[in-house]
């Protein structure tokens, strides 16, 4: 039997260095960040991604940001 992978997609519409999430995923989960740079939507890679615990995460960028995390 296939075990369903939980996610949980985070929303940042303000601009900020600093991004915090409460997912509740009861794990450490992978992370994708995905904000807009020059009109295009890209993948990239913040300066930190932190687990403080099972159901949080905080992302850290050098420089304020919007957009979108995936976590799963």
């Amino acid at each position: 039997m296939r075990q369903q992978i939980q996610t949980y997609t985070h929303v940042q519409e303000t601009a900020a260095t600093t991004w915090n999430i409460n997912h509740n995923l009861r794990c450490l989960p992978v992370v994708d960040v995905i904000v807009e740079i020059d009109g295009a939507l890209q993948t990239i890679l913040p300066l930190s991604i932190a687990h403080t615990d099972d159901m949080n995460t905080v992302i850290t960028f050098s420089e304020a940001r919007s957009g979108t995390a995936r976590l799963a």
